[in-house]
């Protein structure tokens, strides 16, 4: 069951940026270096070095969140809100980086909660609340909710607040079945957490890293109706029949696990209607219709667990190539990261993660495919893509990918 709930692990977390058509941009200025044509390798070799320094280095501290140097980032955002302690946006990102520091949800959930006093009525500040809150730990998935349900009340067609908050209800209802069943499923809820992902003007690609399977509990749960008294914890506010007017499911409030389930489906229907290509959705709620057994009560219920079943393969396939690059199993990881994208083919993440195997190996030329072959407009692609071309000494292709990535970092999320 574990297993089941674990498969989304690495298809989340965050969503492609936002592209930017570098072709318009016109040469600037970045900290005083001037980027210009050199008419001899050597000038360029010279200058693409300096421009990957710079590309490291912004004071913005958005291209070191980029390239996930988080904490060097961190300080870049210190000194911003030095400057100006005013600016929501300065704290939000500050979070987001605090975020994916290992240990430090709690400076996290702070600086989005300065935010949010700043500025009130931005929902993605108060849904990345939401997911720092989760990802600390099943103490706090009630409080997770809150985020998330207001996050929706500000902006009934944010798919990925939906999305966020019918997993908090399903991570809540495990909880619930553990207190009945007298099974240890936190473990499991817990795993919910790393699909819960930011909204769009905070999300960024993540570098490919990788997460074992857990075993799933000696005493598998029961997800249907029970009777069991509802939940005496208050905090997640509201009453049991609060509505939201945008999905007509149950928002917060004291909930049966039934219940709980119930508005865990409806907020995934959501977010599929309102991103009706977007897989991930659908994975999700294909997976919540297999946990509670209810493939009955849905339309298309057999489409929807085809879908489950090939999104398992696909997702079991992924790890375990992600798991033998860490092993620097290098045949078996490119093994299986080819066979996960012949059956996805245009997934960016699954591009990179051969890409990255390809590079280590120094099969440079297909890295450097694999870098560009689909998000080509984003900073932390072109930087790997720089990277490869200096390792073979093709300094003038490092220079112009380096000069884009300086362009395009200031707005990657």
């Amino acid at each position: 069951m574990a297993l089941c709930v674990a498969f989304l692990s690495r298809f989340t977390q965050d969503r492609r940026p936002q592209e930017v058509n570098a072709s318009t941009m016109e040469p600037e200025q970045h900290g005083g270096f001037n980027v210009i044509a050199a008419p001899d390798k050597k000038t360029r070799e010279h200058q693409a070095m300096e421009l990957y320094q710079k590309a490291r280095n912004l004071p913005s501290g958005n291209s070191l969140r980029a390239i996930n140097e988080h904490e060097s980032a961190i300080h870049d955002f210190d000194m911003a809100i030095d400057l100006d302690n005013t600016c929501a946006s300065y704290y939000a990102t500050r979070g987001t980086c605090h975020r994916k520091v290992p240990c430090t949800y709690e400076n996290a959930i702070k600086q989005f909660t300065a935010a949010v006093n700043l500025q009130d009525t931005i929902p993605a500040y108060l849904n990345n609340r939401g997911q720092a809150l989760f990802r600390k730990g099943h103490e706090s998935f009630r409080a997770a909710l809150i985020d998330f349900n207001a996050a929706v009340k500000l902006d009934g067609k944010d798919a990925q607040a939906y999305y966020n908050r019918g997993l908090a209800r399903l991570a809540i209802a495990f909880l619930d079945i553990e207190k009945r069943d007298n099974v240890e499923f936190a473990a499991a809820a817990k795993e919910l957490a790393v699909d819960v992902g930011d909204s769009d003007d905070e999300a960024k690609p993540t570098s490919p890293s990788s997460r074992a399977f857990k075993a799933a509990p000696s005493k598998p749960p029961t997800l249907v109706s029970q009777p069991i008294p509802p939940s005496k914890d208050k905090s997640d506010g509201g009453d049991d029949h609060e509505y939201n007017a945008d999905n007509s499911s149950t928002t917060t409030g004291i909930m049966s696990i039934d219940e709980q389930l119930d508005a865990a489906i409806a907020d995934l229907d959501m977010a599929c209607s309102l991103e009706p290509a977007n897989t991930r959705y659908l994975y999700g709620k294909a997976m919540v219709v297999h946990l509670t057994h209810r493939h009955d009560e849905l339309d298309g219920a057999t489409d929807t667990l085809a879908v489950l079943q090939a999104a398992l393969d696909v997702a079991s396939r992924y790890h375990r190539g992600l798991l033998y690059h860490q092993q620097k199993d290098y045949e078996r990881a490119i093994e299986e990261l080819t066979a996960v994208i012949a059956q996805v083919p245009n997934e960016s993440r699954f591009l990179e993660a051969r890409g990255l195997v390809f590079q280590d190996i120094h099969l440079h030329d297909l890295a450097i495919e694999h870098c560009i072959d689909v998000n080509k407009r984003t900073a932390v692609f072109r930087l790997h893509r720089a990277q490869c071309y200096m390792d073979t000494t093709q300094f003038e292709a490092a220079h112009g990918d380096l000069k884009v990535a300086l362009r395009l970092a200031p707005n990657d999320p």
